[in-house]
């Protein structure tokens, strides 16, 4: 997916002056998060099959976990000086 987004959003990046280390990490962020959300998650799928739990029962453990990564992403998209890209 970073193969593919990348040679898209990097001349938007530029266009509105966004440091192009900050859209990689945005980038890595947002792409790790849809490992694990449905309804593509393919670790959140390997991972239900490991534990032999559903994949609904994995997804409602992982709650709290989905409101940090939106948190993660929200500073690190809106906050870049925290995360030392300025």
């Amino acid at each position: 997916a970073i193969l593919l987004l990348t040679p898209v959003l990097l001349p938007l990046a530029t266009a509105v002056e966004m440091d192009p280390v900050h859209l990689g990490l945005i980038m890595v962020t947002t792409l790790a998060i849809g490992l694990y959300t449905p309804p593509f998650g393919t670790t959140l799928y390997i991972s239900a099959s490991i534990g032999k739990v559903s994949v609904i029962e994995t997804t409602k453990a992982l709650w709290p976990f989905y409101l940090l990564a939106g948190l993660v992403v929200i500073i690190v998209a809106f906050f870049p000086q925290w995360v030392g890209v300025i």
